[in-house]
């Protein structure tokens, strides 16, 4: 993905939208929940389940979190992750998140009720 770029957004919304992979889309990326006044946003992601395990996650968030830090100077970026699912904990580890809080039933996905842990991220701290 060298020379990938962030780009798409929206200026009404303040949300940023990115289709991940050369070519054909292989998943999504998206910087939401922007509040430019506490200078904070959201980081959310999928990637299809076929090339999920090759990297994709970690590298198209390292570089949605330069273009959040770098270019739109955010301070914090938070991003959620589902109960029982421990691969996109261990992306967020490995990008530096710190686990900040645990959501209990959160959110309902297919007729039943998630906790969600919520995830960290300060400028200073990549």
């Amino acid at each position: 993905m060298d020379g990938w770029n962030f780009g798409l957004s929206n200026p009404k919304t303040r949300n940023s939208f990115r289709n991940i992979g050369i070519g054909d889309p292989i998943g999504f990326i998206w910087l939401f929940h922007i509040d430019d006044i506490a200078a904070r946003g959201e980081l959310g992601y999928w990637i299809c389940p076929e090339e999920q395990g090759q990297g994709y996650a970690t590298e198209s968030k390292k570089l949605a979190l330069k273009y959040a830090f770098d270019e739109r100077g955010l301070q914090k970026v938070v991003a959620r992750a589902f109960e029982g699912n421990a691969a996109p904990r261990r992306v967020l580890d490995k990008l530096g998140f710190k686990e900040e809080g645990y959501l209990r039933d959160h959110y309902f996905v297919n007729g039943e009720y998630i906790d969600t842990y919520l995830f960290g991220l300060l400028a200073d701290d990549r």
